[in-house]
């Protein structure tokens, strides 16, 4: 059986396992700064492409409730004829068909819209409303959508 020897090597001085340990130290260090900053890069890029997100949303939900407003000043204005028909003495045929139809079609004009909460859900559901930096801007923001839904369920309770 052969038993294979080492070949001896000289003994390294001690500053050359300081200079390792000065190498390893610093590939490690900056390694974790540049893990940092990367960090850093992604989430900014990604409360952008949240901002983003959620400003589409908003001028979604604007655009929503103007057709909305308009739609609830032409129920309002049918109302107002249903309430004068209602109150008129003497109603004709052509009175009561049009009282019909106003009643009718007053009540479809007015269901509320929904608001587009898709982005906050998402942010508040991942955990995704930190990178909001801003702490005003992300007040703001979380009473905007408190304050619809508490709108929609006071619509939704009428």
């Amino acid at each position: 059986m052969e038993v294979h020897a080492h070949t001896h090597t000289p003994r390294k001085k001690w500053t050359h396992y300081f200079w390792e340990f000065l190498m390893l130290f610093l590939a490690i260090t900056l390694g974790f700064f540049v893990e940092n900053q990367r960090e850093h890069f992604v989430e900014k890029k990604r409360e952008k492409q949240y901002i983003r997100s959620m400003i589409d949303d908003l001028g979604h939900d604007t655009a929503v409730f103007s057709i909305d407003n308009r739609v609830r000043l032409e129920a309002v204005t049918m109302y107002d004829s249903v309430i004068l028909l209602l109150n008129k003495k003497n109603r004709s045929e052509f009175d009561q068909q049009r009282l019909y139809y106003l009643s009718r079609m007053g009540l479809r004009l007015s269901p509320f819209p929904r608001i587009n909460d898709r982005t906050y859900e998402q942010m508040k559901s991942s955990g995704n409303l930190r990178l909001i930096h801003d702490s005003k801007t992300a007040d703001q923001v979380t009473k905007y959508y408190f304050n619809a839904n508490e709108f929609v369920v006071n619509e939704d309770q009428t």
